[in-house]
């Protein structure tokens, strides 16, 4: 057998062949994970040794070779990289291998096969680093600054009709068909709504201009009355103090443009 042909063997026989060379422990607990630009969370850590452990990394963004923060147990600060993922569990490298009596502290114990059924721990809730660190350390570290959400105040407890304003300040004008004055009419200045009698200052085919002391708003309906006609339903489209306009329903009047013209002149 050639030396490449028993170089090719010898390494097709070594998969899936354990070559850590540190002492593992077995030993489940949780920690708290840090991603940079993200919000820590915690997750499940399976076991440990002094170069790394292997966690839960479902809820983790999986970016390899990124660097992550770690708290474990009493042990915080532990920066590390995710150099492989299996499914849903993948490995933690440590930046700075752990002294053995930090790892001992960690695991309790030198048994292998310690598995810890303690209640998991209080979610650990790091002290945000705003008030603490620069903007230069805080990028150092990895803190991407507060959400948007979180800096965005709160309406308050306000009804939701108090943040509506309805009365509109009428400033100009875009209408398209003339308007007449009511002097250019032969019939009364007044028109009688349903409750009240208002004002006529202006007419046009599609609507009026009143004035009167009314409680109606805009789009509130309204029935206006001539002299010797039925009903007209309209609504109240624009209010400025006691002055109002009120839009009527298509075709509802029709204006003797000629008589208009006549009287004009």
């Amino acid at each position: 057998m050639s030396a490449a042909t028993q170089s090719a063997t010898t390494q097709g026989d070594d998969q899936g062949i354990e070559r850590r060379n540190q002492r593992r422990y077995a030993k489940r607990m949780h920690a708290h994970v840090r991603e940079r630009g993200r919000s820590g969370h915690v997750v499940e850590l399976f076991d440990v040794s002094a170069a790394g452990c292997t966690i839960d990394t479902s809820a983790m963004a999986g970016n390899f070779h990124a660097p992550v923060w770690l708290r474990v147990g009493d042990v915080s600060s532990l920066q590390a990289k995710l150099v492989w993922s299996n499914g849903q569990r993948g490995g933690l490298r440590f930046e700075t291998e752990l002294h053995e009596a930090v790892l001992e502290r960690l695991v309790g114990a030198n048994d292998d096969n310690i598995v810890n059924t303690q209640p998991p721990a209080e979610p650990y809730i790091p002290t945000t680093p705003e008030q603490t660190e620069s903007r230069r350390d805080q990028i150092k570290s990895g803190y991407a600054g507060p959400s948007l959400l979180q800096r965005k105040k709160p309406i308050g407890k306000k009804p939701f009709e108090s943040l509506i304003v309805r009365h509109v300040a009428r400033n100009t004008d875009h209408r398209h068909e003339d308007r007449y004055p009511a002097e250019l009419t032969s019939g009364p200045s007044h028109v009688t709504m349903k409750e009240f009698s208002a004002k006529l200052h202006d007419i046009s085919p599609s609507g009026l201009g009143l004035s009167a002391e009314t409680e109606k708003n805009i789009g509130d309906p309204v029935e206006v009355v001539f002299a010797n006609c039925e009903a007209i339903n309209g609504r109240v489209i624009w209010r400025q103090g006691k002055r109002f306009g009120v839009e009527l329903d298509e075709n509802a009047i029709n204006i003797n443009e000629d008589d208009v013209g006549s009287q004009a002149e």
